[in-house]
Parts: structure tokens; C-alpha cells; sequence
């Protein structure tokens, strides 16, 4: 489904380790009133949006949340041709938490989430992000009266597992499922998450400097554009 891209083990371990671990690390003594305990923006527009977020980059130190988004930045110009990416968020989603369905394509080509959740030892239900399946959106083309349908045939939900990246069309219906299960920021779901943005921006690697290889590009492209 190339509408869903999914990769997993998505950062060096190392770093996702220490991603993580500052989140727990700040969430660890409740009773604490340390400055980094009061970042956070309880998000609730009704019937739509429930959940706690902040800016990624006011909450890790610096070196991480640069490698970060230097490696989201590279996955972004190696495999979707997008030069840069938006702000990221970091969310975190405990019981009543939930984002129903909507699209937000002005933001960016590609939406993203990465998630920090420890899925294997989750004790909640839902948190899923769920994506509407394109053959919906052409729904009578292809229906079919002799078959039922139910919700796995038009949606696909993606497990927020330790260190997966999920990307996906944001022109797609998509949200997250609601948790249910604990109150506790360190037991629920832990996402960073934003769009990809600049596609087909020119981005350059290697030895050459920009401007060289500019200069090359240009000649290259002049006969292209004589016969367009």
C-alpha cells in the first residue's frame, strides 16, 4: 500500500532509548514542580481532538532532537523527495484521548508519526492510527452488493510500536483510536509527529558544494528546456 509507508527500528536504538527516556525521566517523580512539568497544551476540541502535546524541540536537549530531525530529514529526501518537515510535535495520549477522523494535507504532502510508546507493555486498548483505505474514497466504482464490508475492509489501523515511523497520504480520512485504560503519561501512547513538506525542492549530497552543483544542473538542463 504505497499510500502507507511503515519502518521500523527507525532510529538507532540509542536514540530512541534517549528520547524515551527523558520523557520518563521528567514524568518520574509526580510530586516534582520542575519547570519542563508544565510544557504541555491539553489539546480538546469537542467531538474531534483530545490530547496533550508540546513542541518537540522545547522538551529534548538539543543533540537529540537534532538527530532526530536530521534522520527524519534524510528518509524525507532519499525516499519521498521532500526537502524539510514541520515543527514536530510530541504528543502523548492516556485514557479519553483520541483524534477522530479528519484530513490536513495544507500542511505537507506526507504526514508522519514516530512513535516512543512502549506497545509491548502497553496497559490501555486503542491508540492505533487508523488510515481510510483508498478504494472507500472510490467507493461505488468499485462496490460490490454481493459482499459485506466491515471496518478492517476500510480502514487499515497501524500499531504505534517502540521506534516506528509511519507515513501516509494526509489527503486520506485518517485519526488515532481512542485509549482507554490509564491515566499514568508513562503507560500510554508517546508519538512525535508532523508533516513532510518542500517536495521537489532540489537538495544536494556528496563532495560537490551547492553551487557547483548548480552549475552542472543548469547546463545539464538547458537542452530540457529548448525543447519544452
Amino acid at each position: 500500500q504505497r499510500h502507507i509507508m511503515i519502518t521500523d527500528d527507525f532510529l538507532k536504538p540509542s536514540l530512541a532509548a534517549a528520547l524515551r527516556k527523558t520523557f520518563d525521566d521528567r514524568f518520574r517523580e509526580p510530586r516534582t514542580t520542575r519547570s519542563e512539568r508544565f510544557v504541555w497544551d491539553y489539546w480538546h476540541v469537542p467531538d474531534q481532538y483530545t490530547l496533550i502535546r508540546t513542541p518537540a524541540d522545547q522538551y529534548f536537549s538539543e543533540q537529540d532532537y537534532s538527530a532526530f530531525c536530521d534522520a527524519l530529514t534524510e528518509y524525507g529526501q532519499k525516499e519521498l523527495g521532500c526537502n524539510s518537515i514541520t515543527q514536530p510535535w510530541l504528543s502523548y495520549y492516556i485514557d479519553g484521548c483520541e483524534q477522530r477522523m479528519h484530513t490536513d494535507s495544507w500542511h505537507g504532502p506526507f504526514a508522519y508519526v514516530f512513535s516512543l510508546t512502549n506497545w509491548e507493555t502497553r496497559q490501555f486498548t486503542g491508540g492505533e492510527t487508523f488510515i481510510m483505505d483508498t478504494k472507500v474514497l472510490d467507493y461505488w466504482r468499485r462496490f460490490d452488493a454481493s459482499k459485506g464490508l466491515e471496518e478492517a475492509s476500510l480502514l487499515t489501523a497501524v500499531p504505534a510500536l517502540m521506534n516506528r515511523l509511519t507515513i501516509f497520504d494526509p489527503r486520506l480520512p485518517h485519526g488515532v483510536r481512542p485509549v482507554r485504560g490509564t491515566q499514568d503519561p508513562r503507560q500510554g501512547r508517546l508519538v512525535v509527529h508532523g508533516w513532510f513538506t518542500d517536495q521537489g525542492t532540489p537538495f544536494y549530497t556528496g563532495s560537490m558544494s551547492e553551487e557547483d552543483a548548480t552549475e552542472v544542473l543548469n547546463r545539464a538542463l538547458e537542452p530540457l528546456y529548448a525543447c519544452i
